[in-house]
C-alpha cells in the first residue's frame, strides 16, 4: 500500500512538473516584439566577404597542365570510341554469319 501511495504521488509530481514548464516558456515569450538589431560602432564594421568568396585567376602553368589533361581525355575518348564501334561491327558481322549458316 505504501509503495502504491508513493509511486502515485511521485508520478503525479513529475506529469505536473513537465506540464508547468511549457506554460512559463509561452508566457514569457508571449508578448515579445522581436529581436532588435544591435549598433555597431564605425570601427568595429567586417571586412567585405564577397572579397573571400572571390576566386583567384589560375597562374599560367595550371592552364597549361589543363589543356595537356585536356587533350590526353580527348585522345583517350576518341581510342575508347573506336574500340566500341569496331567491337559493335564484329559482333554484327559474327551475327551475320551465324545466320547465314
Amino acid at each position: 500500500m505504501n509503495k502504491s501511495i508513493l509511486l502515485l504521488i511521485s508520478s503525479l509530481f513529475f506529469i505536473t512538473a513537465c506540464g508547468s514548464s511549457d506554460k512559463v516558456k509561452t508566457e514569457e515569450y508571449q508578448f515579445a516584439d522581436g529581436i532588435q538589431l544591435l549598433d555597431l560602432p564605425p570601427n568595429l564594421t567586417s571586412p567585405d566577404k564577397n572579397l573571400v568568396m572571390e576566386i583567384p585567376q589560375p597562374s599560367l602553368k595550371a592552364c597549361e597542365l589543363l589543356m595537356e589533361a585536356d587533350k590526353k581525355f580527348k585522345v583517350e575518348k576518341k581510342k575508347k570510341e573506336a574500340k566500341e564501334k569496331e567491337a559493335k561491327v564484329l559482333k554484327e558481322k559474327e551475327k551475320a554469319n551465324q545466320e547465314a549458316e
